[in-house]
């Protein structure tokens, strides 16, 4: 088993919410994950989640607690990206320098190949995108043919994937067909 897939903080909310619904698309991606691959997460992530969650509810506490006892998430120590892989993200791709998405970058790359980051938020597809159209960005995601998320693809071996095509790659191929196990998402 791998270290773990890292989530960006945007969507813990909506994960919080589906944990307590017990149903619905993104459960099953975050049920999958925990059960296959593991959680990836260090205390920069705990920050930037609890600041999406405003306060942290106590079904997701439990609910986390429960996978941290249970051995299904990671903690990872941050695992910088070489200084040209930064300075490139920051000069041709558009993340700002300040930004939070560096702790997710250096958390994935911490990880045992290979890296992952479940990621809705832009920033981590294609910065400059941000100024497209809702529609727009939804197919740079669904496509996955964001600048930055194909660079890291290339540079750093960290794939980042939105919700939906998470669901479709990993619930869908529960077994490797190369390997005829359970693998963590071998399908990249």
């Amino acid at each position: 088993m791998c270290k773990g897939i890292v989530i960006e903080g945007h969507l813990i909310p909506d994960i919080s919410k589906s944990i307590v619904l017990e149903s619905g698309d993104l459960y099953q991606l975050i049920t999958w994950i925990v059960s296959n691959c593991g959680i990836a997460w260090n205390e920069y992530i705990d920050q930037h989640w609890q600041l999406k969650l405003g306060h942290r509810d106590e079904v997701f506490k439990q609910w986390f607690a429960q996978h941290i006892h249970q051995h299904h998430v990671h903690k990872v120590a941050p695992k910088p990206l070489s200084r040209t892989i930064m300075q490139n993200i920051y000069r041709n791709y558009g993340l700002p320098p300040d930004s939070f998405n560096k702790h997710y970058l250096e958390c994935a790359n911490g990880t045992d190949r290979p890296r992952y980051i479940l990621a809705d938020e832009m920033d981590l597809h294609d910065p400059r995108g941000k100024r497209l159209t809702p529609s727009r960005q939804e197919l740079i995601r669904k496509n996955e043919t964001g600048e930055l998320s194909k660079y890291l693809k290339r540079q750093a071996n960290i794939t980042v994937r939105s919700q939906a095509n998470s669901y479709i790659y990993l619930c869908s191929h529960p077994v490797c067909p190369s390997k005829g196990t359970q693998h963590c998402f071998c399908l990249q």
